[in-house]
């Protein structure tokens, strides 16, 4: 049998589950064949009846392994980080940053990381590398996005003070002296 030439996601698995548990009546056989069409059907993807036995079998939840519901879409298997407190509550500090609309950057989240390791006493074993970054990202559907909007724009009052200051300064020349840098010879 010719597979789709793609993987399932764990969202994928856990509908193809639900599907199953919805058609309980019937023999095991007759049942995979109808889960193994009803992908074909919803995912666009054939899967053996083998590879279906294994995924109804596998009852595993994805925020058992740290996974994030809005990651468990791009995720195709579970493994689980090796530090699950770090991971927690780096992720805790992360969503908490970013209702504040604070700009977290790679290095700074790299940074965050080796201070949580060093104070839950595993900062001589972990290592906050690019791969580790890489992957905390993808478990938790974090990426670094530019704050856009009125929400991340400056302070009204810090712009009328630094346009009044402007005005100040410039208020010495007169209007004819305005030219276009375009234009002028530099020579």
């Amino acid at each position: 049998m010719p597979s789709c030439g793609r993987r399932l996601t764990l969202q994928e698995k856990d509908a193809l589950r639900v599907f199953y548990k919805n058609q309980a009546e019937g023999s095991l056989t007759l049942l995979l064949a109808q889960v193994c069409e009803w992908a074909k059907n919803e995912f666009g993807c054939v899967i053996h009846s083998s590879t279906a036995r294994c995924i109804l079998k596998d009852s595993r939840a994805p925020l058992e392994f740290s996974i994030a519901h809005k990651a468990a879409g791009k995720r195709y298997n579970f493994k689980p980080p090796q530090y699950p407190e770090l991971d927690q509550m780096l992720s805790l500090w992360v969503n908490a940053a970013n209702d504040n609309n604070v700009y977290v950057t790679g290095p700074m989240l790299k940074q965050k990381a080796l201070q949580v390791a060093a104070s839950l006493g595993i900062g001589h074993h972990f290592r906050a590398s690019q791969a580790w970054l890489y992957k905390f990202q993808r478990r938790y559907n974090f990426w670094v996005h530019r704050l856009h909007g009125e929400s991340a724009s400056v302070d009204p009052n810090a712009a009328s003070d630094g346009r009044k200051s402007l005005q100040l300064d410039t208020q010495l020349y007169d209007a004819s002296d305005n030219y276009n840098v375009r234009y002028v010879n530099m020579d």
